[in-house]
């Protein structure tokens, strides 16, 4: 039975035979992190800003409610 180490060698990534190629740009992997998540977190935020205002109604209604008994 093959180990599991050898099952996942096969799934290593190797470059194509043939000529060396340009060498190219390097990818910027953090831009392309904040690029993609920053639409994602900005719909958190209003989303963070909305319970804020839920919890604060919250918090109003049950001092007043206090006040009352």
């Amino acid at each position: 039975m093959p180990r599991a180490r050898d099952i996942l060698q096969r799934f290593r990534p190797a470059g194509t035979p043939g000529a060396a190629a340009p060498a190219g740009v390097p990818a910027d992997r953090v831009t392309e992190m904040a690029a993609e998540l920053e639409p994602v977190l900005a719909r958190l935020a209003e989303a963070q800003a909305e319970a804020d205002q839920v919890r604060a109604a919250a918090r109003q209604e049950a001092e007043r409610r206090r006040r009352e008994a």
